[in-house]
């Protein structure tokens, strides 16, 4: 597995603070602004579509995985006591 990351901080986000234009990404959630989100690269992610990486991964460091494909995805890690995670993607 290939990971790529910048190491830089997100701040995590409540809902009220998604642009209008990436509200519509996350219509599957009853009240947006119950949600925790946070922005990389120009994409808009909900925590709550990450899910415990495994043991594997979580040696490396990384705590929450959502997979783009079968061979791809982002990986998370909490910072600066949970209020900002740092973002890196995986190939495989």
């Amino acid at each position: 597995m290939k990971i790529i990351t910048n190491i830089v901080s997100c701040p995590i986000r409540y809902g009220y603070e998604v642009p209008e234009k990436f509200r519509s990404y996350f219509d599957y959630i009853d009240d947006i602004n119950d949600g925790s989100f946070f922005e990389y690269r120009g994409q808009w992610y909900n925590l709550g579509e990450f899910t415990r990486a495994p043991e594997d991964v979580v040696k490396l460091g990384w705590q929450g995985i959502a997979g783009d494909s079968h061979f791809s995805g982002i990986l998370i890690k909490l910072s600066d006591g949970a209020c900002s995670v740092i973002v890196g993607r995986y190939y495989s």
